[in-house]
């Protein structure tokens, strides 16, 4: 399976969470997986991280290249995705990363109830 990594699972990996669902956790040992992270969500972890919202300074780069993840970058037609969403809540970086997914026609991995109601393929 072909998943895009949401922020809060890359900060829940990278301090060892026991915070992780099941199928996410059976999904990161599954030899079959594959890891993407959207370049959208690298910005938000680095500026979150370099605010201190984590508690602890956490490195982006280890937990990406831990995981054996690759960086996506933003394609420029995923505007057109994100303008076709429906408005269930504003954060613009989840839109832009749910339309990533949707976009890559990946599995959006999130415990984020709301970024799970869009029309996205979601695990949790």
């Amino acid at each position: 399976m072909d998943l895009l990594l949401d922020t809060q699972i890359l900060v829940w990996i990278g301090t060892g969470s026991t915070r992780l669902s099941a199928s996410v956790r059976d999904a990161l040992v599954d030899k079959a997986s594959r890891f993407f992270v959207s370049s959208v969500t690298a910005f938000e972890f680095c500026d979150l991280n370099r605010r201190g919202r984590f508690g602890a300074d956490l490195p982006i780069e280890e937990i990406i290249d831990g995981i054996g993840a690759a960086l996506l970058d933003l394609p420029a037609a995923v505007w057109r995705v994100e303008s076709l969403l429906p408005q269930i809540h504003r954060d613009p970086i989840d839109r832009m990363v749910i339309a990533h997914a949707i976009h890559a026609e990946l599995t959006l991995v999130t415990a984020d109830v709301a970024m799970r109601r869009y029309p996205v393929r979601s695990l949790w």
